[in-house]
Order: C-alpha cells, then sequence, then structure tokens
C-alpha cells in the first residue's frame, strides 16, 4: 500500500576517482557510483499542509500517514479512507475517518479546499475626505498542534503522558534484532547514506523501512504499522541513527514504549524518555547496550546476571 514512485531509492552518477598507486603516485579514473536518490513531498490533511522537504522516494503513503500521526494531527484509533498520490507534484492527500468516541459519529474529513480570497475595501468616494480604512482580514494560517503541556521558552522539554507497561525485552533478543537490522540494509550497503527503523517484538522484526532521514525512517514503519493496523504499544522501535528528543517524541506520540539504537541518545532525549516512561537503550554494538531510561524493560532471562558488572 505504500507508494513507490517511478524512481528508485538510490541512482548511478558519473564520477572520477583519485588514489594513489605504489609505483606511478596519484593517479585518476573515470567511473561511476551508486548514490542515493533525494525527493520532496508534500501531504495535505484537511486544511493543512507538510512539506517534507527531503526524503528517500519509496513508500511515501507510509512517510505521509507516519507524519501525521507523529506530528499530533492523526490519532491511531483514526482510519485512514483514502490516500491518493499526485506524482506530477509529489503530493499526497490524506483521507481520515475519526474513531468514535464517547458517542460522537466519526467525521469524515475532505480534501482541502483553496480559501477564499479577502474581500478588497471599496474605494474611497473622491468627493469625500480620506479616511484612514481598515486592512482586510487575511486567511488564518494553520499550524501544527503544539506538544502537550508545552515548558516555558528556551526549553527543548515537555512532560508527555507515561506509556503503558509492555512485555519485556532480553539483551540478547536486542542484539539479534539489530545484526538483521543492519543485514537487511541494502540501501545503506549500496549508498552508506540512509537510515533504517524497524518496528520489533521479543521474536524479531515485524516490519522494517529505510529512508535518507532518519526521522523519516521512523515515521515509515509507523504509517506502516497504522495502515497495517498493528498495535504498537507492546513492540520496541529499533533504529540505526541517535536517539534525540524529536525521535522520543516520535514513539510518545505512537504509544511506542522502548526505543533502540546502535548510536547514543541526547541528554534532552533521556529526560524526556525519563518522564514519559520511555525506555531508551543506546549503543547496541558488538553484543553490548547501555539502558538510558526506565530499564525495568530489560532483563536477562537469567535473573542472577541482573547485576554483573561489564568486563569492558
Amino acid at each position: 500500500m505504500g507508494h513507490t514512485s517511478d524512481y528508485a531509492d538510490y541512482t548511478e552518477v558519473p564520477a572520477k576517482r583519485f588514489f594513489e598507486s605504489g609505483t606511478d603516485g596519484q593517479r585518476a579514473k573515470e567511473t561511476s557510483d551508486t548514490v542515493i536518490a533525494e525527493a520532496s513531498l508534500t501531504v495535505l490533511y484537511r486544511n493543512v499542509s507538510v512539506n517534507i522537504p527531503s526524503c528517500s522516494p519509496s513508500n511515501t503513503s507510509y512517510l505521509a500517514v507516519g507524519h501525521l500521526i507523529t506530528g499530533g494531527l492523526i490519532r491511531y484509533a483514526d482510519r485512514v479512507s483514502e490516500l491518493r498520490y499526485l506524482p506530477g507534484e509529489d503530493v499526497i492527500y490524506v483521507e481520515t475517518e475519526q474513531a468514535v468516541t464517547q458517542g460522537t459519529p466519526p467525521e469524515t474529513t475532505k480534501v482541502p479546499q483553496t480559501p477564499e480570497p479577502p474581500e478588497l475595501p471599496e474605494p474611497p468616494d473622491p468627493l469625500e475626505l480620506p479616511e484612514l480604512r481598515k486592512r482586510p482580514e487575511l486567511p488564518e494560517l494553520h499550524k501544527l498542534p503544539e506538544p502537550p503541556e508545552a515548558a516555558t521558552v528556551g526549553s527543548l522539554e515537555y512532560v508527555s503522558p507515561a506509556l503503558e507497561p509492555c512485555p519485556m525485552f532480553n539483551p540478547g533478543a536486542i542484539c539479534d534484532i539489530f545484526d538483521d537490522l543492519l543485514q537487511r540494509s541494502s540501501l545503506f550497503k549500496m549508498t552508506g547514506a540512509c537510515h533504517a527503523a524497524a518496528l520489533c517484538d521479543e521474536n524479531g522484526i515485524v516490519l522494517w523501512h529505510e529512508d535518507i532521514g532518519r526521522h523519516n525512517a521512523v515515521d515509515k514503519v509507523i504509517g506502516h504499522a497504522f495502515l497495517e493496523k498493528i498495535p504498537l504499544n507492546d513492540k520496541m522501535l529499533a533504529i540505526t541513527g541517535r536517539i534525540n528528543s524529536e525521535i522520543v517524541d516520535k514513539v510518545v506520540s505512537a504509544n511506542i514504549p522502548v526505543v533502540a539504537s546502535k548510536a547514543p541518545p541526547t541528554d534532552v532525549a533521556v529526560r524526556t524518555a525519563q518522564k514519559a516512561g520511555v525506555t531508551v537503550i543506546g549503543f547496541v554494538r558488538n553484543r553490548r547496550m547501555t539502558v538510558y531510561s526506565n530499564s525495568e524493560r530489560v532483563v536477562h532471562k537469567n535473573p542472577t546476571d541482573r547485576n554483573d558488572t561489564d568486563p569492558g
């Protein structure tokens, strides 16, 4: 169901390689190289237009829906009733039916209409003295919703609602997941210029995506899971990029309780995750990892091994 454009996520371009030869010194060679493809996308939902300036061109339907979910515009309980892609314009229209809550009938969204232009004031009567007239009202600009309980200006943190408990994850299983994810990342092997994200349970990877941007890879995973009606509150998100506060915001918006990466987290990400009840795991590499928040979700198979010291 995820849209795949006419262009692949990579392309061949002419290149010139310079290298040193032991006998001839520096040399040059005309060749070609595989580089990652870059596209842009505009998502239209109700009367909101969201621009994604840089993304990989495949699975953009998943990206559009996931971006709306993590931006707070679509709830995970809602249903997408239509996805329409305009290939010539790189635009995706999204329509939803909201879930029924407290007896309220579902509301069907329509394709956003162009706002009516403001009426211009009548020209002044030349026989009368000129008067100051009010400027016509401009159409209201639509903005993305603010994060819940936003903190004061100058702070990157906000307090999110605590997530529900989820099944425990074993450190060995988490390491296996990352070994599997890195093996699957064919686009990274070809270009070295993308990130991967995977939705996982205790048995391994459920689904995964790659993208030129790490935030886009996360949105594709969340959008894909949404369209396939896969629950998220008992899953782990595995990513290859660093965990910053925006990544934590996304997992909280999608109700994912655990996020892990082979890279480290930022300080704001750790503090925000601690308040939101999210487990943050970093440096998952070489069969080791570091848990930075809510470590009770990561347990050894043998309880007596929990407090072993790291020999390294």
